[in-house]
This record gives C-alpha cells, sequence and structure tokens, in this order.
C-alpha cells in the first residue's frame, strides 16, 4: 500500500467518525406524524326510531360509524319527547314510571336515548355519555320505546370522537340565525381534549364594512363550556347582521378555528332607559351625527278605564327631536297625537300635534277608542310636516311648522305621561288602558334598523309600570303593556 492510499483511507476513516460523532449529537427526535383530528357526527332521531348502527357519510359513501381502540367517545343528546299531548315533556335521560315490560330495555328509562357497541350491553347514553373501548365497534343509538311515532318529537344527537393528542368545540350560544337585542351577549362553546389542556377560547365578529374584531375571550371552563360576554359597547358596534367565530387555543401552542363552523344572526344596540313618562322606541346614531327624514307610526286608540272622578292623560305619538333626555328641553320636539283621557271620571279621545315646550294644539276630528291611527313626522327644507290619518273615521290633517334639521337626530315612537309646559313640566297622572301594539319605521325602514336604539320603559313609582316589548322579528313592531305592582 503507498503512501497515497494510506493517506486517502485515514481520510475516509476521518469523515465517516466525523458523521457518526454528528449523528450522536443530534438530540432531534424523528418527526412524529400529526395527530390525528377529533370529528363531530351530528344526527337526528324522531321518537320511533330503534336502536340501529349510526350511519355517515364520508367521500359520498355512507357506512356505519366505527370506533376504533384507544379512541374516546362523547355523545351529547337534546330535544324532547311528548308520550302524550298532554303530558310533560320527556328529555334524553327518559322517564321511570312506564310499563318496563313493553320496553326493549326493561331497565332503563322509557324514551331516553340509549347506544351499543357491537353486541354488548345496552347502555343509557342520556343527555352526555362517554365511551372508550378496546376493541373496533359499530356505535348503535335508539330511543327505548316499543311504538312511539316521529309526531311525539326527537331528539338531536351530537358524536365526537378524540383520537390522542386532539380537540375540537361546538357552539353551545348563541344558535344559528340567533336575533339579539340589548346591550351585551353570551357567546360560549363546549370544548373536548384529550391528552392536552384548553388554554382559551376566542371570539371575533365580522361586520359589514367593519374588520374583524375581537369580542371577547374565555380562559376557564364549567363542565367543558368557555363562556364570555361580549358587550357591544355604542362606540364600536352598529345593529345589523354579523357573523361570529371562535378559535380553540390547546397548551401545545396548536389552535382551531371553527370546527363547528360560524354563527350568522343580527345584533340590535338596544339601550334601555327607566323614565318616569316614557314607553316606545327612539333610533338614532351614538357613534356620529345623523339626521333623519322621516318616522312613522301606526297604532289603534287604546280605550281607557277611568276611575270615578278620575282625571288621568296617556298620549301616543310620533316625533323627532334633538335629545329625548333633555330635561330643560333646549331642543324642539316635533310630534303628532292621539289621547287617551280620563277627564272627571270619563274616557275622552282626540287627536292633537305639538311642537314641544310650545303647547299642543288640539285637531278638531273625531277619535274614537279602537281607531286605526297612522302618524307621520317628516322633515323637508327646514320644516316639520306633521300627518295623521284616522283610517278608521275616513279623515287626515296636515301642517307644517319650521324647524332644525338638529332636532332631526332621535327618531321616536312613543306612548307617553304627558308633560304640561303650562303646569310648570309636571308629568300628569298615566290613564289606565290595556296595550298598544306599535308599527314604526324610520326612513322608510323599520325602526330596529338604526344604528343604535333606546327602549324607554316606563317607571311609575310603586304603582304602576308600562312595559315596551323587544322589536319583533322584522323589528318594525313592539308593544306597550300596563302592569299594575
Amino acid at each position: 500500500m503507498t503512501i497515497k492510499q494510506t493517506r486517502e483511507i485515514l481520510l475516509h476513516c476521518l469523515l465517516l467518525c466525523i458523521l457518526l460523532l454528528a449523528a450522536a449529537c443530534d438530540s432531534t427526535p424523528p418527526s412524529a406524524s400529526p395527530a390525528e383530528a377529533a370529528r363531530v357526527h351530528k344526527v337526528h332521531l324522531d321518537a320511533r326510531s330503534g336502536l340501529q348502527p349510526v350511519k355517515i357519510t364520508n367521500e359520498q359513501k355512507t357506512e356505519p360509524l366505527t370506533i376504533v381502540p384507544g379512541e374516546q367517545v362523547k355523545i351529547l343528546a337534546e330535544g324532547t319527547i311528548h308520550p302524550t299531548p298532554e303530558s310533560q315533556a320527556v328529555g334524553p335521560e327518559g322517564k321511570n314510571n312506564c310499563q318496563t315490560q313493553t320496553l326493549p330495555v326493561p331497565s332503563l328509562p322509557c324514551y331516553a336515548l340509549i347506544y351499543r357497541l357491537n353486541g354488548s350491553q345496552t347502555e343509557l347514553a342520556g343527555k352526555q355519555a362517554n365511551i372508550t373501548t378496546r376493541k373496533e365497534s359499530t356505535l348503535s343509538l335508539g330511543i327505548n320505546h316499543p311504538n312511539a311515532q316521529p309526531s311525539q318529537g326527537g331528539y338531536d344527537v351530537t358524536i365526537v370522537t378524540l383520537p390522542r393528542n386532539s380537540f375540537t368545540g361546538l357552539w353551545e350560544a348563541p344558535t344559528q340565525h340567533f336575533l339579539t337585542q340589548g346591550t351585551s351577549l353570551s357567546l360560549s362553546v363546549r370544548a373536548f381534549a384529550r391528552d392536552l389542556d384548553i388554554s382559551s377560547v376566542r371570539f371575533t365578529a365580522e361586520l359589514p364594512n367593519q374588520q374583524k374584531q375581537t369580542l371577547c375571550e374565555a380562559t376557564t371552563a364549567s363542565n367543558e363550556l368557555y363562556t364570555c360576554v361580549w358587550n357591544f359597547g355604542g362606540q364600536s358596534l352598529q345593529s345589523g347582521p354579523v357573523t361570529l367565530s371562535y378559535t380553540i387555543q390547546a397548551d401545545n401552542g396548536n389552535s382551531l378555528s371553527n370546527p363547528d363552523g360560524t354563527r350568522s344572526g343580527t345584533v340590535r344596540y338596544a339601550e334601555t332607559q327607566t323614565t318616569a313618562n316614557y314607553a316606545g322606541y327612539a333610533g338614532t346614531n351614538l357613534d356620529q351625527s345623523i339626521q333623519h327624514e322621516s318616522v312613522r307610526a301606526e297604532w289603534k286608540v287604546p280605550a281607557a278605564y277611568c276611575m270615578p272622578t278620575e282625571t288621568s292623560y296617556t298620549g301616543i305619538w310620533a316625533g323627532m327631536t334633538a335629545n329625548p333626555m333633555d330635561s330643560d328641553q333646549q331642543s324642539q320636539l316635533a310630534q303628532i297625537i292621539t289621547e287617551t283621557d280620563c277627564l272627571n271620571g270619563k274616557p275622552s279621545y282626540f287627536a292633537t300635534w305639538q311642537t314641544y315646550p310650545a303647547p299642543p294644539q288640539r285637531i278638531s276630528k273625531p277619535v274614537h277608542a279602537g281607531d286605526s291611527i297612522i302618524a307621520t313626522v317628516e322633515f323637508h327644507q327646514n320644516q316639520f310636516q306633521l300627518k295623521l290619518q284616522n283610517q278608521t273615521q275616513h279623515w287626515e290633517f296636515s301642517t307644517a311648522r319650521p324647524g332644525d334639521i338638529a332636532d332631526t337626530r332621535f327618531a321616536e315612537c312613543i306612548l307617553e305621561a304627558p308633560t304640561f309646559v303650562e303646569q310648570g313640566r309636571n308629568t300628569q297622572r298615566l290613564a289606565r288602558f290595556d296595550s298598544v301594539a306599535f308599527t314604526c319605521s324610520v326612513d322608510g325602514k323599520p325602526i330596529g334598523d338604526q344604528p343604535h336604539l333606546y327602549v324607554f320603559q316606563m317607571n311609575r313609582g310603586n304603582a304602576v309600570a308600562v312595559i315596551t316589548s323587544p322589536l319583533d322579528q322584522k323589528g318594525s313592531g313592539f308593544t306597550v303593556r300596563w302592569t299594575q305592582k
């Protein structure tokens, strides 16, 4: 062997030693295959459903739901069944006072949600059940009753399978296509994890023409339920459609967004104001200056219930003003009104118009209890146009008064205990009535479409309150109702 050959052999040996040493010093473990994701399946069982394998569809193929050895499975159920039209509803836990000899599983409550793995013993699932199996199994679900009918109801069942190192979560609130009115909304997700912990659930919202907003974050759970409250805040939300999302953060650094999809609905920012003289709604924009062109209200004149010698007043109107909470009344309130009054113990009905704080002006037209009224206040070219139609008595009234565009910021549909300027602005006794159903629109749209709302609740001390209902689905209808405390 020549010196050159010996040198080449030594060089190769040196390189081999370096490679072996580097491999020995590398402490990075081989990359693990990604954890299998949790899976969620939803099925509906009507009251007639017997114990049958759960069928799922994968890649356009329907097959039984198979539980893999070592998987954790959670069964969650909600819904009701009515054993008879007159009986109390029964939930997934079932009830115990049935004739057990006729039940598929006599040892379990009737109408209960039950399950079985392959040929093993049938068990109670109820509202929630946790399952593990050591062998591959097919899951069967059913309702423990021999002859119930679909018309009696049923249960919505969610099945969550959790392989090792997996997590997921399901919406608890709000429901899809929700409609909420107020200044806050509770958001909640039921999150499940295996071999790791959930650090937080963060909720976000997408609103038209706005960037996605983080709403709130839940970091603790009660029975796997993560909940936080979205406080709307008049400066950050305007009424309208919204899409809600959530992101689950696990303690291993992984996150998961919307495994149960998003929730879409409508939010109406409605701030409640308790007053001694107002019930109803006002629409405005609390973020910026706004001017309205029209407000329109429809109602039927309520009957007055008068005690002997009683004098009291109830005014119902549509109107506009700069600030309905202005106690000094520096702004003008343009309103068109029907009165339901008691004058010395006798019911009295009539119509007026007013640009408060100027005194009201009576309309010399007949008004009776039950009359259908359309009241409109419009603002054009520095003038308020006040119109009243009595569709029952077949008459119309209209008048125009000068005004300031600043006095159109709030558009209102109100039932009021009147305040008389000539009597030192004292709020008068409220005449008793039953209820008044309003239909209210602003600028040709439901008042519920306004960016922000005031909801007025009337509290008359220890004796009387007038309750304003939430707006209806369309956002234009509501009811005010007299209540005796």
